[in-house]
């Protein structure tokens, strides 16, 4: 059985993902969007500084709250943490690779660890695993996914930001134009869906592994 996803919001407005109602990643939308699932959250783990994944309000309002709920960081993340006011004794600093477990009020006791994943900021991808075998990938906001292996994981939540061809072609009209493209910064910063398919294909189950695409633009102020 696969765990439950609800995507509350995901793109450059915001980023917030929720599994089995308890394990909340990302946190970065106004406090409004999460108020309705605040009580049954149990742990939180966070990526990277932008606003869109880390909201400094909604984080504190969060934690003022509910001042038990455990949060799990990257080291980058220690520091702004700390200097918003979370508490940190209930803050966990992950280490690459290292396998974090928690257990005690989750509905569903899971093991969390990261990969480092190349943005323009320091960034990670999150492998998540129940207590009833499932796993779970988490990876936004990359360049590529080169060297990172999450095999024949249940469910995949990665984003598939731009067509390459269709991101060429905008890139193209706005250098005739003489207008400044934002596009080569998407490039540079996030997976394209030709990227977020071959990894896929080369890390998925036939049969057995399930895919949300997530951060998909479509429009140019998306892009930015």
């Amino acid at each position: 059985m696969i765990c439950k996803v609800k995507v509350i919001s995901t793109g450059s407005k915001g980023n917030a993902v929720l599994l089995n109602d308890e394990i909340l990643i990302d946190c970065g939308v106004p406090f409004r969007e999460l108020e309705p699932y605040c009580k049954g959250l149990r742990l939180v783990l966070l990526t990277h500084v932008h606003g869109d994944h880390f909201n400094p309000e909604t984080i504190k309002r969060l934690h003022f709250l509910r001042p038990a709920l455990r949060w799990c960081v990257p080291p980058w993340l220690m520091e702004p943490m700390g200097r918003i006011g979370v508490d940190r004794r209930v803050t966990d600093e992950g280490m690459a690779g290292h396998v974090l477990f928690y257990s005690c009020s989750l509905l569903y006791p899971v093991c969390v660890s990261y990969n480092s994943i190349p943005h323009d900021v320091p960034n990670c991808a999150w492998h998540i695993e129940f207590a009833n075998g499932e796993r779970v990938f988490y990876a936004t906001d990359c360049a590529s996914l080169d060297g990172i292996v999450a095999q024949a994981y249940d469910l995949y939540l990665i984003e598939a930001n731009y067509g390459e061809e269709e991101i060429q072609e905008r890139m193209k009209r706005k250098l005739e134009a003489g207008e400044f493209s934002y596009e080569s910064r998407a490039m540079e910063s996030h997976l394209s869906r030709e990227q977020a398919h071959a990894w896929i294909a080369q890390n998925a189950a036939i049969g057995k592994s399930h895919v949300l695409y997530l951060h998909q633009h479509q429009s140019e102020e998306e892009l930015k």
